[in-house]
């Protein structure tokens, strides 16, 4: 990791799957990098800032015969908006509320990724 990464939980990079509501249509997300306190992500519509949303992100574990995959529920608010190329956008978003449940599953996730990127 950078010595100038200042974040109180560090990022790993990792493309996920995760679903935006925000009471209109869903909102469909990639995520470019995630942390136990947010994510950034590429969507394909640009988001307003400060804008809440419900969250569900596809957490996967194990491999071979023991892969399985998770879902974790959140919300969360826009905290950054960036062109990122024509027609898709990279959204920061933090996250705000979650289950501990949720919580736990995220940061098991985050540190055994950490651990193989070798942070």
């Amino acid at each position: 990791m950078d010595s100038s990464e200042r974040r109180r939980y560090p990022r790993i990079e990792s493309q996920l799957e995760l679903k935006l509501v925000n009471g209109g249509a869903d909102i469909f997300a990639t995520s470019v990098n995630i942390s136990r306190s947010g994510v950034l992500c590429v969507v394909n519509q640009e988001l307003t800032l400060m804008t809440k949303y419900r969250i569900a992100i596809e957490l996967p574990f194990g491999s071979g015969d023991k892969a399985s995959r998770k879902w974790i529920k959140c919300e969360g608010v826009v905290v950054r908006v960036q062109t990122a190329e024509p027609g898709s956008w990279h959204i920061a978003i933090f996250f705000s509320d979650m289950k501990e449940s949720d919580s736990k599953l995220l940061r098991e996730y985050v540190d055994t990724h950490q651990q193989q990127q070798g942070y």
